[in-house]
């Protein structure tokens, strides 16, 4: 399991964001959205009983901005 956390600018109140898992050739694994507003927020996650170890990426996007970054998942 695993918590992503992000905080939102003040200046929003209500974004849409969007979550995606993707595998080392960027097809995504998983993904979720919610709207969210400002301030700091964290999402909980379990890794999928088909997802193998290896290195994935996480893509977090919110309006025009986009953040990615690697999330390596064990078998443990």
């Amino acid at each position: 399991d695993a918590i992503f956390s992000f905080t939102l600018p003040e200046s929003v109140k209500n974004q849409f964001v969007e979550f995606t898992v993707m595998d080392i050739l960027g097809r995504p694994c998983w993904s979720a959205s919610e709207n969210f507003g400002s301030g700091y927020h964290e999402l909980s996650w379990s890794k999928p009983v088909e997802m193998v170890a290896g290195v994935y990426f996480i893509r977090l996007k919110s309006g025009d901005a986009v953040k990615q970054t690697r999330l390596i998942v064990s078998n443990n």
